[in-house]
């Protein structure tokens, strides 16, 4: 299968400028589909719309920092070979005609771009966005930028005395945002983790609380709140979590994990239960 190449339009990246604040780095920016799997590739451009740099690929983590200028309507000139990289070119297509490049529009926004690794299923006929709809999803994608950036900000304020006990009060008013939405349950899973390890797993446990209730049919969601829930030593809660994972449609190396899971916490609550286990302790 031959990769297919879509181009996004034009993004920002905020930028330091000495003595001048913070100014705007441009991109122009491809989604490029290979083998089911999806990558984005990114070109820096100057205030003229012209190339600075060789087009290169940026990961999932690393693009939720770009912001989408729907107001800049430049176009690229790049050829096919300069967006995949000239070793990916040949390897894909002795025959340039072979890759297929799709003509640009702006109404070809996919907006499940971010969902890295996932296609749609092929039975289902493409949807277009309403511009409201593009809107929403931008400022959400916008949302998530900035919760990130004020996370991982707190994070590295925890390390200073003077500064924890207000980084712990800001982390603990994310999860009750209004604007945080379905889609960013992936982003509240990345912090839930990050908590855990840092050994905080009483606020680890109010992430994986806010995103079962938004992703109620997410067996993951479940099994991390499990988690969470054994390390506080609630056995009971941990097990109703379980079972609730093992009940959703899942794959078979999850079922295991779950079942495996499952067991070991049950061992450990009759332990608890037991008063030969509680004068172990």
């Amino acid at each position: 299968m031959q990769p297919t190449i879509k181009f996004m339009g034009v993004y920002s990246v905020e930028a330091a400028s000495k003595g001048q604040g913070k100014q705007k780095d441009l991109f122009f920016v491809w989604q490029v589909r290979n083998n089911d799997q999806l990558h984005i590739h990114v070109q820096e451009i100057d205030k003229t719309y012209r190339p600075k740099s060789k087009i290169y690929v940026v990961d999932n983590s690393t693009f939720t920092y770009f912001t989408f200028e729907p107001s800049i309507v430049a176009m690229p000139q790049a050829r096919t070979e300069e967006i995949l990289g000239p070793k990916a070119f040949a390897e894909t297509a002795s025959d340039p005609s072979e890759v297929k490049a799709d003509k640009v529009k702006r109404d070809d926004f996919d907006e499940d771009f971010w969902r890295f690794g996932k296609t749609k299923q092929k039975e289902e006929a493409p949807k277009q966005a309403k511009p409201d709809d593009k809107a929403q999803e931008m400022a959400q994608i916008q949302v998530e930028k900035v919760l990130r950036n004020d996370f991982d900000e707190a994070i590295k304020q925890l390390k200073q005395p003077h500064s924890r006990r207000g980084a712990l009060r800001f982390i603990k008013t994310i999860p009750e945002q209004k604007n945080i939405q379905p889609r960013h349950k992936h982003m509240l899973r990345d912090f839930m983790t990050t908590l855990r390890k840092q050994e905080l797993p009483e606020i680890a446990l109010m992430f994986a609380t806010k995103t079962v209730e938004l992703a109620p049919d997410d067996d993951h969601a479940h099994f991390n709140l499990a988690r969470i829930f054994y390390i506080l030593e609630r056995y009971k809660d941990a097990i109703a979590h379980l079972h609730k994972a093992l009940e959703l449609n899942n794959e078979a190396q999850d079922q295991e994990i779950y079942q495996k899971m499952l067991r070991y916490v049950e061992n450990q609550q009759r332990r608890q239960q037991s008063p030969y286990g509680r004068a172990k302790r």
